[in-house]
C-alpha cells in the first residue's frame, strides 16, 4: 500500500509540473477596452512573457506607438508593452499603464524561472524514486525526493502569490484619461484570468504530492533498514568477542609474577611479635598471644632451628 501511495505522489507532482508549464502558454489576465462605454474596441491579454492585443486595435496601436508594435502583429513581448506604456504621452493616457505592464514583465520572468525550477525539482525526485522501487529502498531516495518537492513546492508559491498584488492588481488600475474615456474606456472588471487559476491548481495537486509521498513508504524499506541494524549488532559482537579473545590469549602469556605475602604479625601492636614476623623460615620464633599476655615459643626440635639444651620449647 505504501508503495502505491508514493508512486501516486509522485506520478501527481508531475502532473502539477505540467498544468504549470501550461499555464504560461495561456492569459493571466485580460483588460477590455470599450468605445462610448458600449462597444467593444480592444482587448489586452498580458501572458507569462508577452501581451496580445485583439486585431480591432492595430491601426490604433500603430498610430500611438509606433515602430516595433506596428511591425510585430498582434502579439508583442511584455518588455516591448511595457516600453511602450512608459512614455510620457502614454503615462498620460493610460495611468497605472506602465506599473502594470512593468510588474508584469518582471514577475513573468519571475514565473518562468520558477516553474523551470520547480520542473527540475521534480524531475529529480522522479528519478530518485524510480531508483528506490527499482534498484535499493534506501529511505535516503524517498526522503530527498520529497526534499525537492518541497521546496519546488515553496518556490512557485511564493511567485504566484506575490504576482497578484504587484501585477494583476497594477493592470486592474489602468485608467484611460478623463478627455479621452467618454470615447475610448477600460472596463472595471476583474481581470484574473485562466492561467493564473490553472497555476494555483497546480500548486493544489503539488501539495497533495507532497502529503502523499510523506506517508509513501515500501515495505521493503523497512525490511532493509531491519536487516542493516541486525547486521551492524552481528558486526559489533564479533568486534567484542575478538577483543575478549586477544585480551585473554594476552593474560594467558604472561608468566605468573610471585606475590610477597606479607607475615600476619608484620604489623602486629606487639614488638615481640613483630620481631618474629621479621624472622625468616619455618623454624623462626614464633609468639602466640594469650589474653593479655604473650608467649613466646621456639620452633620443635627437626622442624628447623635447634632448642636451647635439646629439650621442649621453654615458656616465658
Amino acid at each position: 500500500m505504501g508503495k502505491k501511495i508514493l508512486a501516486a505522489g509522485s506520478g501527481l507532482g508531475l502532473f502539477a509540473v505540467l498544468t504549470s508549464v501550461i499555464s504560461l502558454v495561456l492569459p493571466i489576465h485580460k483588460a477590455h477596452f470599450y468605445g462610448a462605454g458600449f462597444f467593444p474596441v480592444f482587448e489586452m491579454e498580458t501572458y507569462s512573457l508577452y501581451a496580445h492585443f485583439s486585431s480591432d486595435t492595430k491601426d490604433l496601436l500603430c498610430r500611438k506607438f509606433r515602430g516595433k508594435i506596428c511591425e510585430s502583429g498582434e502579439s508583442f513581448y511584455l518588455q516591448d508593452v511595457q516600453s511602450s506604456f512608459c512614455t510620457g504621452g502614454a503615462e498620460q493616457i493610460a495611468r497605472n499603464g506602465c506599473s502594470g505592464t512593468r510588474c508584469a514583465y518582471v514577475m513573468g520572468i519571475a514565473l518562468v524561472v520558477a516553474v523551470v525550477t520547480n520542473a527540475i525539482m521534480q524531475f529529480v525526485g522522479a528519478f530518485l524514486v524510480s531508483q528506490y522501487f527499482t534498484h535499493s529502498p534506501k529511505k535516503q531516495y524517498r526522503e530527498a525526493s520529497l526534499v525537492l518537492d518541497v521546496i519546488g513546492l515553496l518556490v512557485l508559491a511564493i511567485v504566484v502569490v506575490i504576482y497578484y498584488p504587484t501585477a494583476i492588481v497594477n493592470l486592474d488600475s489602468i485608467e484611460v484619461h478623463e478627455l479621452i474615456s467618454p470615447f475610448v474606456s477600460k472596463s472595471r472588471g476583474a481581470g484574473l484570468s485562466i492561467g493564473y487559476i490553472i497555476m494555483w491548481l497546480s500548486l493544489l495537486a503539488q501539495g497533495i504530492s507532497v502529503v502523499l509521498q510523506a506517508f509513501g513508504q515500501n515495505t521493503e524499506e523497512v525490511r532493509a533498514a531491519d536487516f542493516r541494524e541486525e547486521r551492524k549488532f552481528m558486526q559489533e559482537m564479533q568486534m567484542f568477542e575478538q577483543a575478549s579473545a586477544l585480551a585473554s590469549g594476552r593474560t594467558s602469556a604472561q608468566p605468573l609474577q610471585q606475590q610477597q605475602v606479607a607475615h600476619p604479625y608484620q604489623h602486629s601492636p606487639y614488638p615481640a611479635m613483630q620481631q618474629c614476623a621479621g624472622q625468616q623460615g619455618f623454624g623462626s620464633m614464633q609468639a602466640y598471644p594469650m589474653g593479655g599476655n604473650v608467649m613466646m615459643q621456639q620452633p620443635m626440635a627437626g622442624f628447623g632451628a635447634s632448642t636451647s639444651q635439646g629439650r621442649g620449647p621453654p615458656y616465658f
